[in-house]
């Protein structure tokens, strides 16, 4: 854990202040430590999100990449929650990885084992990263594409995803959604946020918001309606904590002297005793907070963990847009909303009717060639053409009702 960090947390733990932590720290407290009696997550729990995924595909053998500490520690959840049995899922290779380069190399290496073989990475890492990766892959002629399924474990989703990148629609990608696009509070914030500009508030100006960010704007409205439950009750509580700014040693209130001041001092230090009594209570009415947000329904368990949420499992279709194929639950689990998700088109671009494919062929015997006439024969069109290549390309513009012009 990060030193600074540590810091923090200890200090929390020792001056009674309530904080906001991720759940991959939170799981590696001890609770007997006293330092996760103030802290509550935003952040899901989703190690079980991830499982059910490579379950409801089928998996059986995976290969999973992480750049940093939190995906390490995803992982240990990933291998905690696994079945032992002889049919359980198998983590064949686990890499972790420092930049785009480190992760193609280690592609090539596991494309040169198992060339024709199905490759089930889950990647854990942050979007830029998430993207070059694809963009990357896609473009390397020396790895397959059809035998590569990227689960995206991070939740990264919420991002923008360039839609004229035809490269995220050339190999299979799923992952997760926090935000329900279809809410009308969602449309009506990323509305607003769209409009922003971006120089004065950095992230703005695209009709996506980032997890992370969607979850700090969350936390905001957490705090406010802990507050304002707080002072509901009891309107006095803080006045008497009020740092009061000295000048010549009296205090900025009449009769009241410097050793009567209450607010809490920040930096003292690691012995003293000064510890904020309405830390508690604070806390507890944290947990108490019921209320939707951006990233859906937010409520906490006696531990601070967020529960009875919802994450939407989401994969990129070849147009490279995002479509919704299911809903995972801490409640009720994973649950499909299409019958059969197919990685088609979006757009309403359809090839059915009178629209005419043109195929661009390279001559190679056997696969295509210039068909010799006969004599007195005279070739035109697709009939100029032979080989299995051809013959292949006809019997599919059959079977899905197109029509294909050869070149």
């Amino acid at each position: 854990m990060n030193m600074y960090l540590e810091r923090g947390i200890d200090r929390v733990s020792r001056e009674d202040l309530p904080i906001a932590m991720p759940p991959e720290i939170m799981e590696v407290l001890s609770p007997s430590s006293g330092m996760l009696d103030y802290a509550v997550s935003l952040r899901p729990d989703y190690h079980r999100a991830i499982l059910d995924t490579v379950r409801y595909y089928g998996w059986t053998n995976i290969i999973y990449m992480y750049d940093s500490h939190d995906g390490l520690l995803r992982l240990q959840q990933l291998y905690e929650a696994l079945d032992l049995g002889p049919n359980s899922l198998k983590v064949d290779m686990v890499k972790r990885i420092q930049n785009v380069s480190d992760a193609l190399n280690f592609i090539h290496q596991v494309e040169r084992v198992n060339r024709w073989g199905n490759k089930r990475i889950v990647l854990d890492c942050p979007t830029l990263m998430a993207k070059q990766i694809v963009v990357s892959h896609v473009k390397d002629i020396q790895l397959g594409k059809r035998t590569y399924h990227y689960l995206l474990s991070g939740l990264i989703m919420d991002d923008h995803w360039e839609t004229e990148v035809i490269e995220y629609g050339a190999i299979n990608i799923t992952g997760f959604r926090l935000l329900d696009m279809n809410q009308w509070s969602v449309k009506h914030f990323l509305s607003e946020w769209k409009n922003l500009d971006p120089n004065t508030s950095p992230g703005a100006g695209k009709d996506t918001i980032s997890a992370q960010a969607a979850l700090m704007h969350d936390a905001v409205l957490v705090l406010v309606e802990t507050f304002d439950k707080l002072l509901w009750k009891k309107p006095d509580m803080f006045k008497m904590n009020a740092k009061r700014t000295l000048s010549n040693g009296n205090s900025s209130m009449s009769g009241i002297s410097s050793s009567q001041i209450l607010g809490l001092d920040c930096n003292s230090g690691r012995t003293s005793g000064n510890q904020w009594e309405h830390g508690e209570k604070i806390s507890r009415f944290l947990r108490k907070v019921v209320m939707e947000g951006l990233t859906g329904h937010i409520m906490f368990n006696d531990d601070g963990k967020r529960y009875n949420y919802t994450l939407h499992v989401v994969q990129m279709t070849i147009d490279s847009t995002i479509t919704k194929i299911a809903e995972w639950s801490d409640t009720d689990g994973f649950k499909t909303v299409v019958s059969k998700p197919e990685r088609v088109h979006t757009s309403g671009h359809s090839h059915k009717g009178n629209s005419t494919l043109i195929v661009a062929t390279v001559m190679e015997e056997p696969f295509i060639m210039f068909k010799k006439p006969k004599y007195g024969e005279s070739l035109a069109g697709n009939d100029r053409f032979e080989g299995y290549c051809k013959d292949l390309t006809t019997l599919l513009a059959d079977k899905i009702g197109v029509k294909c012009k050869c070149f």
